[in-house]
């Protein structure tokens, strides 16, 4: 038995105990403290939401206090813990075929393949629903043998739909660092028999090099590898005018939440010379490294004029004030744009 919670066998049978103890020692535990909290450290109230979200019931008064003495230790292994347990495990709320499971529906007459799961993108492109404003937009200016890149791409919603729209004699790059995500596009890309498409497994960015992924559903976003704890979930960072795609590139589609500066960033000789249509995610509030008036300014020195695209269709051109204006009255975390040369 592991030193700091003592819970006696008979015990951990008779009430499906969660084994939290295992790997925890004393060591791991650090005193209360008082102030701001830290973040990292979980807190009585963590381990109570530990107990209520991932085991579905409140912790009894017997195993109490040994899991709240587990208060200031590591957040993340706490978490892992209950992840690990029987009783959480037999919820099967991660469960291996969960992770496997895949469904399949069309745009446009092209696959999609998706996880039934996923509440970010994948369910709400099986009941159809999915950002039918954007892909109004997308059927309206993406045309035969136009080359089209769809950066954060995820399960490949518009990746099909583009597929679909520029035929056999145009292209398509999917461009997605969550592996999860890439393993559908490329199920799809198999389902779809499509040799126009090029999906590269990584981010882009202002720069090349490695990112952190942070993915929890479908949905995620990249970061900066801060400090050695966090070397896992790399992936590559490229930028659109590294990439030397040597056609010409005629629509761009970002979505990558709150990178999108980044990738503009990293795509400046691209839009100064092909000056292809995009449709970017904006969220002034939520951007990395940049506001959201920078980012409406990357579009303008590129040359660019930028309309809202709405429910009912896509606003004349606005200034930069208007558009800010247009996300506060939405009151929604973001509003699509399309900008034009």
């Amino acid at each position: 038995m592991l030193s700091g919670i003592c819970i006696r066998a008979n015990a951990i049978a008779s009430r499906g105990a969660t084994l939290l103890r295992a790997g925890y020692r004393r060591k791991h535990i650090a005193p209360q403290i008082t102030g701001t909290p830290d973040p990292r450290l979980a807190t009585t109230d963590d381990i109570r939401a530990c107990f209520r979200l991932l085991l579905g019931r409140e912790p009894n008064p017997e195993e109490w206090p040994g899991h709240s003495s587990l208060a200031g230790s590591p957040l993340v292994d706490l978490v892992r813990s209950f992840l690990a347990s029987r009783e959480c495990q037999a919820r099967g709320l991660l469960s291996a075929s969960d992770a496997d499971e895949t469904a399949i529906c069309f745009v446009n007459g092209m696959a999609v393949v998706v996880d039934p799961h996923d509440i970010d993108v994948g369910k709400q492109v099986l009941t159809g629903s999915y950002e039918p404003h954007v892909t109004a937009v997308f059927k309206r200016h993406v045309l035969p043998g136009m080359r089209v890149i769809d950066i954060g791409a995820n399960c490949g919603y518009f990746t099909s739909l583009a597929l679909s729209l520029v035929g056999s004699s145009g292209h398509v790059w999917a461009i997605e660092p969550n592996p999860a995500n890439v393993r559908l596009l490329e199920l799809a890309r198999r389902h779809n028999r499509a040799a126009n498409l090029t999906i590269v497994p990584a981010a882009a960015a202002g720069a090349f090099g490695a990112a952190r992924v942070y993915a929890g559903n479908s949905n995620g976003m990249v970061g900066p590898l801060a400090d050695a704890s966090s070397i896992d979930n790399i992936a590559a960072q490229v930028t659109l005018d590294g990439l030397a795609l040597e056609q010409r590139i005629d629509f761009i589609k970002i979505d990558v939440e709150g990178y999108e500066g980044h990738v503009l960033k990293g795509a400046s000789v691209l839009l100064r010379d092909q000056r292809p249509g995009i449709v970017i995610e904006f969220t002034p509030t939520g951007l990395d490294g940049i506001t959201g008036m920078e980012l409406l300014s990357l579009l303008r020195s590129a040359g660019y004029n930028i309309a809202v695209i709405t429910r009912e269709g896509v606003t004349p051109h606005l200034d930069d004030q208007s558009i800010m204006r247009h996300h506060q009255a939405a009151g929604v975390s973001h509003i699509d744009l399309f900008a034009v040369a």
